[in-house]
């Protein structure tokens, strides 16, 4: 867990430097997302012990190209980053200092994706929206380090753009989980409702509840202006396309 406005010895807090900020109103899931300008925002969490295996997912909004730009690493030569090569605008991913592994989906343009990068032993799979679309081979040089967003090295490979949802796990992830993280903040739901006097709702119209994501058990004020003996709902699923 990496939210800073977190507390507990139970969690991996972060801490915001530079100007790092939560964006409330561009995000996935939950209340907020990181924002960071690409010049000297970062977050960095404690040294996290990975094993053998771990996997990293994360939602990024990249508006922009900053080629080399890290979104999320661990030391110098592991991390998740803008290909270096121009106008690519695709995410490479690597644990041994070699971007070795690259995704086929364009990732900056403007609009949020689902990355998650796992390693199991010395075999890596990137995952962009929930699709399988890389592998590699490569060994992996140390197994635990500081974990930072937005930065590499916490000094140089700022990255411009928002970030949300970022986890990691000491294991490798299934194809299946990894889809249904993506699901999760790729579809919302939509929660209209209506109050009748008579059975078929007949000239009433639906009012909007609830647009956004529903994704733990919590209550929804209905908040209706009319009154009646009848009662319904309608709910809608929907994505970005």
């Amino acid at each position: 867990d990496v939210n800073t406005e977190r507390s507990g010895g139970a969690r991996n807090n972060g801490t915001f430097y530079g100007g790092a900020t939560i964006n409330k109103t561009q995000y996935k899931l939950g209340g907020g997302a990181g924002e960071f300008d690409g010049v000297d925002d970062f977050v960095r969490a404690p040294t996290i012990n990975f094993g053998s295996a771990f996997s990293f997912s994360f939602w990024m909004k990249g508006p922009n190209q900053d080629i080399g730009a890290s979104v999320v690493s661990w030391r110098q030569s592991r991390f998740c980053e803008d290909d270096t090569t121009a106008n690519s605008r695709r995410i490479a991913c690597a644990v041994d200092g070699t971007a070795d592994i690259l995704s086929t989906t364009e990732v900056y343009d403007n609009s949020w994706h689902h990355v998650a990068f796992l390693s199991q032993g010395n075999a890596q799979i990137l995952y962009v929206d929930g699709k399988q679309e890389a592998t590699a081979v490569d060994v992996l040089d140390t197994p635990s380090d500081d974990v930072t967003l937005g930065v590499r090295d916490f000094s140089s490979a700022f990255y411009d753009g928002l970030l949300d949802e970022v986890a990691i796990w000491n294991r490798s992830l299934s194809a299946n989980e990894v889809r249904n993280l993506y699901l999760r903040g790729a579809y919302r739901l939509n929660l209209s409702a209506r109050a009748c006097d008579d059975s078929a709702c007949a000239g009433e119209t639906y009012t909007n509840i609830q647009s956004n994501n529903i994704t733990a058990g919590f209550t929804i004020p209905l908040n209706l202006t009319t009154t009646g003996r009848f009662f319904q709902y309608n709910i809608t699923y929907s994505n970005e396309s």
